[in-house]
């Protein structure tokens, strides 16, 4: 996870909760020496984004402007084929042995090309509830140099 607000703050906020649920949703099997590597960490992140979806989801329901919340739920769930490959990938570059900064390279060049390509699944529903006519922080450069 990265630092910063959504790495640490956000993320770390539920964590907890969605990983509780699924795992007595799933819990361990005896003795297993299960790595998220495996089918049952895949299976977790599944869920995880899958209950973090389905909150959003209903965040966009209840939004009396026009949504598209299956939509939503399905751009949250999409992600943990995104991280599954990500983890394939490096794994891969891993293997190869090649270099850290190329194997930097790819990686960003990846979740860059996933996060186009899942954006509009996610972002064009909380445009249309308006989350961004609001302002998290009270000032701004741009804003300061456009006045």
């Amino acid at each position: 996870m990265q630092p910063g607000f959504w790495g640490n703050f956000w993320h770390d906020l539920f964590r907890f909760q969605f990983l509780t649920i699924t795992r007595k949703l799933i819990p361990d099997p005896k003795n297993s020496k299960r790595s998220s590597h495996s089918i049952y960490g895949f299976l977790y992140m599944t869920i995880v984004f899958a209950l973090s979806g389905s909150m959003h989801a209903a965040g966009s329901y209840a939004e009396l402007r026009k949504t598209a919340p299956l939509w939503l739920f399905a751009g949250f769930l999409v992600q943990s084929v995104g991280v599954a490959l990500q983890e394939m990938i490096t794994i891969l570059l891993v293997k190869m042995k090649v270099g850290p900064g190329v194997k930097k390279a790819i990686i960003n060049c990846y979740w860059l090309s996933w996060g186009c390509l899942t954006a509009p699944m996610v972002i064009g529903d909380m445009a249309a509830c308006g989350l961004f006519q609001s302002k998290v922080i009270p000032f701004g450069f741009i804003d300061m140099s456009w006045k």
